[in-house]
């Protein structure tokens, strides 16, 4: 029978009141196992004392047999040596043998407490860990959480807000106003939004993106290097390319859900440079001018992905094989128009790997 906080450790969406709550419990079930093992104990070293009397006395008996041998926890009686005995002397060895079968349950029993007290003891660490880095877990990917839960100190510690280098993808619903307008009611287009940003959230995380936020026509993610590693930079154009595929494929879904069909699409910005990631309540966001510039870039035409300057070039370092198309761009309140960079084909799948502290094997948290 799988115990319940073990799946509670797991679930992707356990708030922190029920993690509080758990670990609460599991101290309450600590402390009364505690107890009952100090009680057992008593008992353990009155029956330990009780033996070690009525061994002293089978020792000094007269009948010319020796005393019996422990082996084992086992009584072992030499037949020879009780050849003599009369039946009336058999009393204390069967009393013996029966005060040793009692102390050998009650040491099985004690030793089944002592592994409850450890393995809720180490689930109760674990309720306390997933409490501490809750806001870091909801934002990554299910297949990254055995890593920062079974005590990876030194990748927990690179979420302290801090200055670092990222990789910054701005996804947004081009026409998403005329898309509300024409939808045939509020929930229908709400549905549409709500499945549409899980999907973009989980695409990102798939491919070791950290999910910012959902900002109410698109979604905002990023890419530091000490987490998504040095295949970051192919990643996030993996993540747009599958990102566009399934806007197509979801939009085509939910046509009865709108009386017009307009023509719309993602329009995705990348970037890449130094931002800071702060800590929020309920997760991580990135600020900074390749935050920025990615949201700019995103506002594009439909169905097509913007790369910034560094962005590009940390992209063509990692993969010589991809083009560009190179697209001046005009930026909302911005006269002047901007040049960005267009792939034309994918990255290639044998450059792309995992960051080096995925591929290590985490600590076992059993």
């Amino acid at each position: 029978m799988r115990n319940p906080y073990e799946d509670l450790i797991k679930a992707p969406h356990a708030t922190r009141e029920e993690l509080f709550r758990s670990v609460v419990d599991l101290q309450k079930s600590i402390d009364k196992s505690q107890a009952e093992l100090s009680a057992e104990q008593h008992q353990l070293d009155a029956l330990q004392l009780d033996l070690l009397r009525t061994f002293v006395a089978l020792s000094n008996a007269s009948g010319g047999y020796t005393a019996p041998r422990l082996l084992d926890g086992d009584i072992e009686i030499s037949q020879t040596e009780l050849g003599a005995v009369e039946i009336a002397q058999l009393t204390p060895i069967q009393i013996l043998a029966k005060e040793n079968e009692v102390l050998k349950r009650l040491a099985i029993r004690r030793a089944q407490q002592i592994a409850r007290i450890e393995n809720s003891t180490n689930l109760m660490e674990l309720l306390s860990r997933r409490i501490e880095i809750g806001h870091i877990l909801h934002r990554i990917a299910q297949k990254t959480h055995k890593h920062l839960m079974t005590g990876n100190n030194e990748l927990i510690d690179k979420f302290i807000p801090k200055s670092t280098k990222a990789f910054l993808i701005s996804i947004d619903i081009r026409g998403s106003t005329d898309l509300m307008l024409n939808a045939k009611d509020a929930s229908k287009f709400a549905a549409f939004l709500n499945e549409l940003s899980s999907e973009l959230a989980d695409i990102v995380k798939e491919h070791f993106g950290i999910f910012d936020k959902f900002t109410g026509d698109g979604v905002l993610a990023f890419f530091p290097e000490y987490f998504s590693g040095e295949s970051a930079s192919l990643n996030v154009l993996l993540v747009a390319k599958k990102a566009h595929a399934f806007f197509v494929a979801h939009y085509k879904a939910f046509r009865n859900s709108f009386d017009v069909l307009v023509e719309t699409g993602l329009g995705i910005g990348i970037d890449y440079g130094y931002v800071d990631i702060l800590q929020q309540s309920d997760g991580l966001t990135a600020v900074g001018k390749p935050v920025v510039y990615a949201c700019r870039f995103g506002g594009g035409v439909a169905g097509t992905t913007l790369v910034n300057q560094g962005a590009y070039e940390m992209m063509i370092s990692a993969d010589s094989a991809l083009e560009f198309d190179e697209i001046p761009t005009s930026i909302k309140n911005q006269e002047r128009k901007f040049l960005a960079y267009r792939p034309k084909n994918s990255p290639r799948s044998e450059l792309i790997k995992e960051p080096d502290w995925f591929s290590a094997s985490p600590t076992s948290a059993e």
